[in-house]
């Protein structure tokens, strides 16, 4: 672990930047970070990584995706 990664950690209360869920250092955790920029956004547990990383590679259908699950959303 390096000391800006323990630090983001720490910032990050030990948490998953999107779900929330503990992060363990050793085990897991992924250092999120924008392709374009290459800056770190956070750290996520691996199943939110996954995700981010497939859905940002097509923003279109995400907001076409979100869009469909709000209109049927249960009232």
């Amino acid at each position: 672990t390096t000391p800006s990664s323990q630090a983001l950690w720490d910032a990050q209360g030990r948490k998953c930047k999107v779900c929330a869920c503990d992060l363990f250092m050793d085990h897991g955790t992924s250092v999120d970070y924008c392709r374009a920029s290459s800056r770190v956004r956070g750290l996520l547990c691996a199943r939110c990584n996954r995700l981010v990383g497939a859905l940002e590679a097509n923003m279109p259908k995400l907001r076409k995706m979100l869009a469909y699950l709000l209109a049927h959303k249960p009232k």
